[in-house]
C-alpha cells in the first residue's frame, strides 16, 4: 500500500525486514522481486506520484570540476524515479568491462559479466526490451545492412529501444496492491543511524517538508537513490562515522563516472545503394546498431570502450560542428603576440581547412560521392578518477541537509580514446571502401572538440571491491565493515562500459533481491 509520510505521526517508529530507501528504478526493481514474499518490505521514497517543484528542489547542489548539469535537473525525485523519462536505450555491460585492464587504474569488478547473465534476461522483462537477444541479423533487411567493416577493427552491436512509457506508471499499481509492501512517499531520509561499535545500521531517520520525523527500524537496509544522493547520504550518516558510514578508507564519493560524449567525427559515405537505416531508430524494431571497437583492439591500442551511433547530418551542419574549431585556431593565431606556437597553428588551421572543404567532397570524388554525411555521436566509458567525486557543500536544502557538490574530471586516457578510436574506424573504413571520416577539430586548446557533455549516467560513487581499503560495497553490494547495509543502483559500478546503466542496475537489482531474501530466510 502507499502511505503518506506527511500523515505519520511524529515520532512514529515502523518495524520491517526489509528498508529500501529511494523508489527509483532499483528500489522499484527490488520491491517488485521481494513482493509477495514472506518478508515485511518498507519502500521510502523522497517524492510522491507525481512530480513537485519543492521536493524536486532537494536535489540541487553545486559543481566545480569540468562543466556539468544542474544537479537539480539530472534525475526525478519521485516514485519511479527517472525511469520516468529515460531514453529507454539498452545493452548489458561487455565483458571486458568486468576485466581488470592494466592500463586503466583501478579497473576491473569483483564479479565476472557471467554473474549477470542470469539477470540480463529477466532485466529484459521489466525493462520491457523484449527478447534477449543481440544480433544485427536481425535488424538487417534486403535494402539496409550493417557497414563491411574488418569485424577484427569494427563491429555493429546492437542496442536494444525500450518503450518509454513512465517506470513508476508502469508498476505503481503493483507495488501499490502487494500485501507485504508499504511505501512512504514525501518521506525524506535524514540519515542511516548505527550502534555504538559502528557495524550495523539500526534505523533511519525520516523527515517530510511539513516539518514531521518517524523512524523506521529494519533488519537490512538497501540504499537505491542514485549515484548523488547514494553518496551524500552516506556521508551525511556522520554521527557515529565521522566521516560517514561505509567511508573508514575515504572512498565514498570518489570514482564519479559519466559517459563522455561528444560528436568526434564526420562520416562521408562513398554512393552505395544500401541504407544504412539499422544505425537509427525504427519503430518497426525494438533495436539500433552502433559502432563498437572489439575487445582486442582495446587491448592493443589501451583504449576505453566506446561506441558510436551514426546520426544523419547536411552539409551545413557538418561545417557548423567544426567551426568553433577553426575560428579558436584563428583567435589564438592572431592574439599569440610571440609567434613562437606558428608551426602547431598552422598544422591545426590546415587541418581545419580540410574539414572546410567538405562542401566540394562531391566534386573533387564525384565518381563515387554521396550527398549523404553522417555524425559520428560517442559515448565513451570514463577511466575511474578518485579527484571526479561527490562531497558535501556548505550550502543546505529545505530539510537542513548539506547539499552536494560534484567535481566531474576526466582526462588524458579518454582523450587518447577519442584520438584513436577516430583513427580506427578512418582505417577501417578506407580499408574496406566504405568512405572517409573527418576529425572534428579541438576548440581552442581544450583537447576536445565542441560540445563535449555527459550523457546523464551518474555512476561509480560506492564502488564494488573485494578489499575493503579499493571500495565501498562488496560483491554482493554489501557495505565494507557494516552488517546490514546494501547499496543498489549504478553508483556500485567500478568501471562504467559504454552501455547505458539501465539494464545492468535492473540486473544487479534483481541479484541484490534474491541475495538478501535468500540470507534472511536462511537466517
Amino acid at each position: 500500500m502507499f502511505i503518506d509520510g506527511r500523515s505519520v505521526a511524529d515520532g512514529t517508529e515502523v518495524e520491517c525486514d526489509i528498508c529500501v530507501v529511494g523508489a527509483g528504478v532499483a528500489g522499484v526493481t527490488i520491491a517488485r522481486e521481494l513482493s509477495g514474499g514472506s518478508q515485511n518490505v518498507c519502500l521510502v521514497e523522497s517524492g510522491g506520484l507525481q512530480h513537485d517543484t519543492e521536493t524536486q528542489a532537494l536535489y540541487k547542489g553545486s559543481n566545480t570540476g569540468y562543466p556539468y548539469y544542474d544537479l537539480d535537473v539530472l534525475r526525478l525525485r519521485y516514485f519511479g524515479g527517472s525511469g520516468n523519462h529515460w531514453g529507454g536505450v539498452c545493452r548489458p555491460l561487455d565483458e571486458i568491462d568486468f576485466s581488470y585492464r592494466d592500463w586503466i587504474p583501478d579497473s576491473g569488478w569483483p564479479i565476472d559479466r557471467a554473474d549477470l547473465d542470469p539477470y540480463y534476461a529477466k532485466a529484459h522483462e521489466v525493462c520491457r526490451l523484449g527478447d534477449y537477444a543481440y544480433s544485427v541479423d536481425e535488424l538487417e533487411t534486403p535494402g539496409s545492412s550493417r557497414l563491411a567493416f574488418d569485424a577484427q577493427l569494427v563491429e555493429s552491436t546492437v542496442f536494444r529501444h525500450s518503450s518509454t512509457t513512465p517506470f513508476g506508471a508502469i508498476y505503481q499499481e503493483e507495488i501499490k496492491s502487494a500485501k507485504n509492501i508499504h511505501a512512504y512517499l514525501h518521506s525524506n531520509v535524514l540519515e542511516f543511524e548505527t550502534n555504538v561499535e559502528g557495524s550495523s545500521v539500526t534505523r533511519i531517520e525520516v523527515g517530510t517538508l511539513h516539518g514531521s520525523r518517524f523512524g523506521v527500524r529494519s533488519k537490512i537496509f538497501i540504499l537505491a537513490t542514485g549515484a548523488i544522493e547514494n553518496a551524500r547520504l552516506m556521508l551525511t550518516s556522520d554521527t557515529t562515522a565521522k566521516y560517514g558510514i561505509g567511508n573508514d578508507y575515504g572512498h565514498v564519493g570518489r570514482n564519479f563516472m559519466e559517459h563522455v560524449s561528444m560528436v568526434g567525427a564526420m562520416f562521408m559515405p562513398w554512393e552505395s545503394e544500401n541504407s544504412l537505416d539499422i544505425y537509427a531508430y525504427n519503430e518497426n524494431h525494438n533495436g539500433i546498431a552502433a559502432l563498437t571497437i572489439p575487445a582486442e583492439i582495446q587491448q592493443e591500442q589501451e583504449t576505453l570502450n566506446i561506441c558510436a551511433n551514426l546520426v544523419p547530418s547536411s552539409i551545413a551542419a557538418g561545417l557548423k560542428s567544426v567551426a568553433p574549431g577553426i575560428v579558436a585556431s584563428v583567435i589564438e593565431l592572431r592574439t599569440d603576440r610571440s609567434w613562437k606556437n606558428l608551426g602547431k597553428h598552422i598544422k591545426r588551421i590546415s587541418s581545419n581547412l580540410d574539414d572546410v572543404a567538405l562542401h566540394s567532397y562531391r566534386q573533387i570524388f564525384r565518381a563515387r560521392s554521396s550527398d549523404r554525411q553522417y555524425q559520428l555521436v560517442y559515448q565513451m566509458e570514463q577511466a575511474p578518477n578518485p579527484e571526479s567525486r561527490v562531497t558535501l557543500g556548505a550550502d543546505k536544502d529545505a530539510l537542513g541537509m548539506r547539499r552536494s557538490e560534484v567535481k566531474w574530471a576526466f582526462g588524458e586516457l579518454e582523450r587518447n580514446t577519442l584520438r584513436k578510436t577516430n583513427e580506427i574506424i578512418a582505417k577501417a573504413a578506407g580499408k574496406a571502401a566504405l568512405g572517409r571520416l573527418w576529425e572534428v577539430p579541438d576548440a581552442g586548446d581544450s583537447g576536445w572538440p565542441p560540445g563535449v557533455r555527459g550523457a546523464w549516467h551518474q555512476m561509480g560513487t560506492t564502488r564494488m571491491s573485494r578489499d575493503p581499503k579499493k571500495g565501498v560495497v562488496d560483491m554482493n553490494c554489501k557495505v565494507h565493515g557494516l552488517a546490514n547495509l546494501y547499496v543498489a543502483g549504478s553508483s556500485v559500478f567500478p568501471t562504467s562500459g559504454c552501455s547505458g546503466p539501465t539494464l545492468s542496475i535492473v540486473a544487479l537489482a534483481l541479484r541484490l533481491a534474491n541475495f538478501v531474501s535468500d540470507n534472511l530466510r536462511i537466517g
